[in-house]
């Protein structure tokens, strides 16, 4: 019995159609069988981690560390990540809103920003660069590099502040000098707000600041001051504390602001 179904089976034959559609069916099939559980929880993971990776680096990329004020006669904040690169730039008055908007600095080194900016103030006046930010190292460092790119550029001032002062400057709206500036003015005449200054340029600033202070351009302080001579004469003389001026009686040392011994022309009195 056996014999015969082997004998049966043997008589069957298949065309090589036939065979070759039964190859592409295994083949299809083998492609197509389930991956193992633990090789998809390693993809799962890997992926994670790629998403983790990505969004972690993103952050610190789009997070700014620092800034960088630029007053001339546009004043503009370049906002700069960890990495130096320039990811936000705003105008901090009105002429650098609209100098701002034609400006295509994001993603650059701040440097080439910075040069950027400077090329487009072509005005002539002073420029003011400050740096301010949490990082005191990255602020130092970044204030050493555009000193030295600027070295050989004239009438550029550059300094260093602290993250409290540049928030301060942008609560009050004004530019990070200005507002630095408005500091200063406030020593001298406590009145004063930031609407005071801010329609004045910053050579107007400093102008204001020698007349609150009593200096003229070369730093000179003026006094007028009274005195009394003996020998009952009364007289008018020029007192000088440095080149100052000041009005003094009689024959004495002249007195004003400051205390200072000058030549005095007297006039006699009764």
């Amino acid at each position: 019995m056996r014999e015969r179904v082997r004998d049966a089976f043997d008589q069957i034959t298949a065309d090589e159609k036939l065979k070759e559609q039964t190859k592409m069916f295994l083949a299809q099939k083998r492609r197509q069988a389930p991956v193992h559980r633990p090789v998809r929880r390693m993809a799962a993971v890997l992926a994670c981690l790629m998403c983790l990776m990505l969004g972690v680096g993103g952050w610190a990329y789009l997070t700014p560390t620092s800034a960088i004020s630029i007053e001339s006669s546009a004043a503009l904040e370049l906002s700069v990540n960890r990495f130096d690169r320039v990811i936000a730039v705003r105008g901090t008055d009105e002429a650098g809103c609209a100098l701002a908007q034609s400006l295509q600095v994001d993603h650059m080194p701040y440097l080439n920003a910075l040069q950027v900016v400077l090329d487009a103030q072509t005005d002539g006046e002073g420029v003011s660069i400050g740096v301010a930010g949490k990082d005191s190292g990255q602020c130092e460092s970044m204030l050493q590099a555009v000193q030295n790119s600027t070295a050989a550029q004239k009438q550029v001032q550059c300094y260093m502040t602290d993250a409290d002062t540049l928030d301060a400057a942008r609560e009050s709206d004004l530019p990070l000098g200005k507002y630095r500036m408005l500091l200063t003015l406030q020593a001298l005449d406590p009145s004063l707000t930031a609407d005071d200054v801010r329609g004045l340029s910053m050579p107007e600033l400093r102008q204001l600041e020698q007349t609150l202070s009593g200096t003229d351009s070369t730093g000179q302080t003026s006094g007028q001051g009274a005195q009394n001579g003996g020998n009952g004469q009364n007289g008018n003389g020029n007192g000088q504390n440095g080149a100052g001026n000041g009005a003094g009686n009689g024959y004495g040392n002249g007195k004003g602001n400051g205390q200072g011994n000058g030549a005095r022309h007297g006039q006699t009195g009764s």
